[in-house]
């Protein structure tokens, strides 16, 4: 069956294929599970091996064994890279001495989240300047 699958899929398809949430593939990247995609970036692929390593995860789980435990007997390691990739930044200038920068492939509900903290943040620097703050003993 995994033979016949395509040999790169989205990561749509493999929460599909293997019956995990994507949620939880992004977790098991990030914790060293799973190597990253083939193809980082908004058009991220995923392979016929992530599939086949999640599965190995599932069993290991069934088995009851943490994901600490897993890593250590999967070994997975990312390929290494002869070169540095570019990564693309937000930036949000909130004042003559704040930026905040933030990776632009982050996900749209967090980059929404974060613009109207940023927003109120920096509304609140601007009234600290004119005056209009309140002393409430939280500065710092």
């Amino acid at each position: 069956m995994i033979q016949n699958m395509p040999v790169e899929m989205k990561l749509g398809e493999l929460s599909e294929r293997s019956g995990i949430p994507a949620r939880t593939i992004r977790l098991y990247v990030s914790k060293g599970l799973l190597p990253g995609p083939t193809r980082p970036g908004p058009g991220a692929t995923y392979t016929r091996e992530h599939l086949q390593l999640l599965d190995r995860i599932r069993q290991l789980q069934r088995q009851g064994m943490t994901l600490v435990e897993i890593r250590g007997r999967l070994c997975v390691r990312e390929p290494e890279k002869s070169i540095a990739k570019a990564e693309a930044w937000m930036v949000y200038d909130l004042d003559s001495d704040v930026r905040v920068m933030v990776r632009a492939e982050s996900s749209p509900w967090r980059l929404r989240k974060l613009q109207r903290a940023l927003g109120r943040f920096q509304k609140e620097i601007k009234d600290d300047e004119n005056g209009n703050a309140e002393r409430d003993g939280r500065d710092l």
